[in-house]
């Protein structure tokens, strides 16, 4: 994300539960989010009846998403019908989505309102979808440098908001291994190489 010029503002896990995602999704107004998991056809896949509770829209049967996945079931060679009718839950999207098609496995992803993206919690799955929104999710870019200390972090905080006076730029300090690894990003990449050697000189 940041390397797409985005800043995330937070990262959220939530249990299996409609309520507590479409909650977190309603308090996330006017913000882009990203959902990942809970697309598959078990009764513990919540996340599409949560992305419509939460927006007030209805469940229906996606026909292209249904198209697809018959022909994914076709190749696989899965006879049962109830297992198929199983399958095809997953192309109950919320109405008004579009979708993200799976190249990888079988449950489609989805875009709604523009902003958010829901995607499958496999990792294959969730990084090949991730290619096909980053043109949604394109930003100014952002420029980074980092410094590293043997000082403590509570030594460094004076030189810290000093800097923050006096330049525009965001600030975050890591500790590893007894080191302190400080981080400065902004989208002027000028201002982030003023900003390091003014506070490399202080740390």
């Amino acid at each position: 994300m940041t390397d797409l010029g985005n800043i995330p503002e937070k990262i959220v896990t939530l249990p299996d539960d409609v309520f507590a995602i479409a909650s977190e999704i309603q308090n996330c107004r006017d913000k882009k989010i990203i959902i990942t998991g809970g697309l598959g056809p078990t009764l513990d896949d919540k996340t599409r009846e949560a992305v419509a509770y939460a927006l007030n829209k209805k469940i229906v049967r996606n026909k292209i998403a249904e198209k697809i996945i018959e022909e994914k079931i076709r190749r696989k060679g899965i006879k049962e019908k109830s297992r198929i009718e199983d399958i095809l839950k997953m192309a109950d999207l919320p109405e008004g989505c579009r979708l993200i098609e799976n190249d990888v496995g079988v449950a489609p992803g989805f875009i709604i309102e523009d902003r958010i993206f829901v995607l499958p919690g496999v990792p294959k799955e969730m990084k090949a979808m991730c290619e096909k929104i980053k043109g949604y999710l394109q930003g100014e870019k952002i420029y980074a440098e980092w410094l590293k200390t043997e000082k403590k972090e509570s030594q460094i905080i004076p030189a810290i908001k000093e800097t923050l006076k006096r330049y525009n730029v965001k600030i975050g300090s890591y500790v590893r291994n007894s080191n302190v690894f400080i981080k400065i990003s902004s989208t002027n990449e000028e201002e982030v190489k003023r900003a390091k050697e003014k506070l490399k000189k202080w740390i």
